[in-house]
């Protein structure tokens, strides 16, 4: 199950708030890209029985990572109605340690990202938005389309200005109706 954790949660108990999020700030930032949003809505998921085994960030494309151009790109404009969401992360390696049957790996990490889809679709019909944009490496954004089988309308590579020496990135349109 995911659990929310943004400005909102801050203001009921800011130090859980405080607590969780610089505990997976880690997780949450890329190497060599400089992103710090002042509202993002952090999203951990905790399992039953294993605990925290995920994490994502959402955030407003106001306070987007992207420049503008990329966004134009592909026919879109910053908006409030536009989220982006550079940040998936699956915990495989803490994962692997309970789970060590492949196909029961494979079901945990496929149930990780539809619940995920389900509580981006949640988040959109309270804060109104109509479409997320995916910003990952090559290889994250391969594993939302092969595992997870999100729905994307349109993929294009692109560069983040500030990141030194990695691939290109993938920038993909996210449908959430």
């Amino acid at each position: 199950m995911f659990h929310l954790i943004n400005s909102d949660s801050k203001d009921q108990d800011n130090s859980r708030y405080d607590y969780l999020v610089d505990g997976f700030s880690s997780f949450f930032n890329r190497p060599g890209i400089d992103i710090n949003p002042e509202n993002p809505i952090h999203l951990i998921y905790i399992d039953d029985t294993l605990g925290a085994i995920g994490a994502a960030r959402l955030f407003s494309t106001k306070e987007m990572s992207l420049e503008k151009k990329n966004i134009l790109s592909i026919g879109f404009t910053v908006d409030d109605r536009i989220w982006e969401c550079n940040r998936i992360v699956f915990f495989d390696r803490v994962v692997r340690r309970y789970i060590k049957d492949p196909e029961d790996f494979s079901k945990l990490k496929r149930k990780f990202y539809d619940e995920l889809y389900a509580t981006f679709r949640k988040i959109a019909s309270e804060k109104n938005i109509n479409v997320i944009l995916s910003v990952h490496s090559q290889k994250d954004h391969d594993e939302l389309v092969s595992l997870a089988k999100w729905p994307f309308l349109l993929e294009t590579q692109f560069k983040y200005p500030t990141c030194k020496g990695s691939g290109n990135d993938v920038l993909a349109v996210l449908p959430i109706f």
